[in-house]
């Protein structure tokens, strides 16, 4: 705004005006004097005071008023909702428009359902004293660009509880204005897996399980021709860390060819399907022994009849009405197994073994045995009289929890290895993750069912292997225990032990070079196993009531402990 003339200014400015309207017409008529008449010169000064009066006070009101609009802004944030994926980072930008310096502003975030207090900066400080308990150390402002009026919040890790309706507020001396926008947290979980289980006469039952998904995932089961088919089964379980655990059941028939299981993330429209070929289903074995004896060549041989015996027998009860192959039913040709195993001098043996079990050696070189069940159903036997266990197809693909990691481990890019390096790596600080214990979490977890893995230990002189729960603690010195919900393995001092309390020290014949862990959730068990020779070293016994995780510590980096953890693929 241009400044107020002066008083003279104003009335020469008036004369000069009025002087133009007398040569139109005149203020005072037509004919009217060029000057005004005897005794009106007060009069017109006074009426010049009171234009000068009447000018000043609409020029400050405009003056006011620019001051006004100058003082007032919008408040902008994102134009579409932000999507936010769990475990990574969200940033919520906001700016001000026109493009004001807002270094002296209050800016905060607040979460509107349920309410928090999000973050909050004035005075060019951050003020996190009013901060909600949840974003307590997850937050940073973001104000590289505040002198134009633009900032963000950046919020790490993102909690599946961060979803919501937000708000960023700018606030003056004068005046304040926000803008609203959703937060909408997401996650994808596992590929799904399909196990299958026999059912009645006829029929497969088909689970299929897949785990980290946020929000609920929609669920569908499909046959070849893409029509829906009904799930007689369907929970969707959150997990400790607020991600859900999908488990759902159908039952088809055994003509059925070919069946799939899609789990869709409604936020991203992302699905991940698994499909199961029921025409091609086969029954496999994957035995793993777990005792030795002095003969293991003799012992594999007995475990081979025992479990080839109970094979066709349990099989052959079941279904010995059938005599020639169907579709949707495959044979498993017997005598070429046992032809293959055992030479010709061997044979004798086998058939008095065979005898005990009430099938005859002829009978078992001959039938070809119908089974309607398949794939991964897998028949539960144990051979506890050679003290042996038997893993079928419950073995587990174990991911490294990167998150999780001390900053002082360094990962491989397949998140199968972990080793302890010099330098320190330049990570965030969050509540996951392990800052004095050198250690680091799988990402699996576990609610229910059989696992196993195995982890090589080779050319390490101290480390700890084996599962924790979800809750664990990660700062600050640890006590691994059953009682601060650790169950592990260690090697230190050239000493094994179960980390029970107090510690049992274990007898171990051969140094493990690969150590195999065997969780059995339902019975409360973990096994540990020396790979290398096959035998049990441990077993805790317990009650297992939340989501449990592999736990994996390095010990520090000395002479003999230079090498890492590998998580190996079972053969």
């Amino acid at each position: 705004m241009t400044s107020s003339p002066s008083l003279g200014q104003f009335v020469e400015e008036k004369k000069g005006a009025r002087k133009q309207k007398r040569k139109q017409g005149g203020f005072y008529g037509r004919n009217s004097r060029s000057e005004p008449p005897t005794g009106q010169s007060t009069g017109y000064l006074y009426f010049c005071l009171a234009d000068y009066e009447l000018w000043g006070r609409i020029n400050s009101l405009h003056e006011l008023t620019d001051r006004i609009h100058k003082s007032e802004f919008l408040v902008l944030g994102p134009g579409a909702p932000l999507i936010a994926p769990v475990g990574k980072e969200a940033v919520l930008p906001c700016h001000l428009s026109p493009e004001t310096d807002a270094e002296d502003m209050q800016v905060t975030w607040f979460r509107m359902d349920p309410l928090a207090l999000v973050h909050r900066y004035a005075t060019s400080q951050d003020h996190l004293e009013d901060q909600s308990p949840e974003y307590r150390g997850r937050t940073e402002f973001l104000k590289e660009n505040i002198n134009t009026g633009q900032v963000a919040l950046r919020i790490f890790p993102t909690l599946p509880s961060d979803g919501g309706e937000y708000r960023c507020l700018f606030a003056s001396s004068t005046f304040s204005n926000e803008a609203q926008f959703k937060v909408l947290v997401t996650a994808s979980g596992t590929a799904p897996q399909i196990h299958i289980d026999p059912g009645d006469f006829g029929e497969m039952k088909l689970t299929c399980t897949s785990m980290g998904w946020y929000p609920k995932p929609e669920v569908q089961w499909t046959d070849l021709q893409g029509q829906h088919l009904t799930p007689y089964f369907e929970t969707k379980t959150a997990a400790e860390n607020g991600l859900l655990h999908v488990e759902t059941s159908v039952t088809v028939n055994t003509k059925s060819r070919v069946v799939s299981c899609i789990i869709r993330n409604p936020v991203l429209s992302e699905e991940k399907e698994a499909q199961i070929s029921l025409s091609a289903v086969s029954i496999t074995f994957c035995v793993h022994f777990v005792r030795t004896r002095s003969n293991q060549d003799s012992l594999q041989k007995q475990l081979v009849i025992h479990l080839v015996s109970e094979f066709i027998r349990k099989a052959m009860r079941k279904v010995s009405h059938y005599t020639a192959p169907t579709p949707g039913h495959h044979s498993v040709d017997i005598s070429f197994l046992v032809n293959s195993l055992f030479p010709d001098r061997e044979r004798e043996s086998l058939k008095e073994k065979l005898k005990r079990k009430k099938i005859t050696y002829g009978e078992m070189l001959t039938e070809k045995t119908m089974f309607k069940k398949s794939g991964q159903w897998i028949m539960q036997l144990t051979a506890q009289d050679y003290g042996l266990e038997i893993f079928m197809g419950v073995e587990k693909d174990i991911i490294l929890d990167e998150d999780t990691a001390h900053p002082f481990l360094q990962l491989s890019e397949d998140r199968k290895y972990v080793r302890c390096v010099q330098k320190k790596k330049d990570v965030p600080d969050n509540l996951k993750r392990f800052d004095t214990h050198l250690a680091i979490l799988g990402k699996n977890n576990f609610f229910a069912g059989d696992h196993y893995w195995e982890v090589d230990v080779e050319w390490k002189n101290r480390w700890e292997i084996g599962l924790c729960v979800n809750s664990v603690t990660r700062k600050g010195d640890i006590s691994v225990c059953p009682e601060n919900g650790f169950w592990a393995l260690s090697l230190e001092n050239n000493e094994y032990r179960a980390l029970s309390t107090p510690p049992s020290i274990l007898n171990v014949s051969e140094p493990p070079i690969v150590v195999g862990i065997f969780l059995q959730y339902e019975k409360g068990l973990i096994s540990f196993y020396n790979v290398t020779d096959r035998s049990l070293v441990h077993t805790f016994k317990g009650i297992f009531t939340k989501p449990l995780k592999p736990y994996f510590y390095l010990g520090p980096r000395t002479m003999g402990n230079t090498a890492g953890l590998h998580i190996t693929s079972i053969k």
